[in-house]
């Protein structure tokens, strides 16, 4: 792609059919179109950069049996962080959720902090009890690389530069 304002012309445009259009390049971009991907759908993800996921610091997860651990108490450290601003129903089902999405991580070789074969939780601030994940290289590239290989192995390849102009329908 050129660096010029659009139009472009006609010999710069590419089109491309697909089922799938996920739009942006970051490590939710990456979960939805493998997700597609994995019910057969021809999957195309297009977007200008990587977006901030290389900065994520940590995954948050109610894992271990200590006082806090549970993924109510998860939940609610989770509604207090956002000044209750955010929907319950929705906060509950990440809290439910998280240990499965670790353990999913996990599975894709993101290599988070071990101590004694269990995870190296951290206690960040707002949290009830330790239960940030950290990867040694930086927790979100490690899980936007592993993500981005995952799609590679489904043929779904990220198309970074570039822009949708507009959809058709076939």
């Amino acid at each position: 792609m050129t660096d010029k304002p659009y139009p472009l012309t006609p010999h710069e445009l590419a089109f491309e059919a697909c089922d799938v259009l996920v739009l942006g390049a970051g490590v939710a971009a990456y979960q939805a179109a493998i997700a597609a991907a994995r019910i057969g759908a021809r999957v195309t993800l297009v977007g200008n950069a990587k977006g901030a996921s290389p900065y994520i610091l940590g995954f948050n997860v109610p894992l271990g049996t200590g006082v806090g651990a549970s993924a109510a108490q998860f939940a609610a450290d989770t509604a207090e962080g956002g000044y209750h601003l955010g929907k319950s129903d929705l906060i509950n089902v990440l809290a439910l959720e998280a240990e499965q999405a670790y353990t999913d991580l996990r599975d894709l070789d993101v290599p988070f902090e071990m101590l004694g074969g269990e995870p190296a939780l951290r206690h960040r601030v707002g949290a009830y009890c330790p239960r940030s994940g950290d990867g040694r290289a930086g927790t979100g590239a490690a899980i936007h690389e592993a993500l981005v290989n995952r799609a590679a192995e489904f043929g779904i390849e990220g198309r970074l530069g570039l822009k949708v102009l507009s959809l058709g329908r076939s």
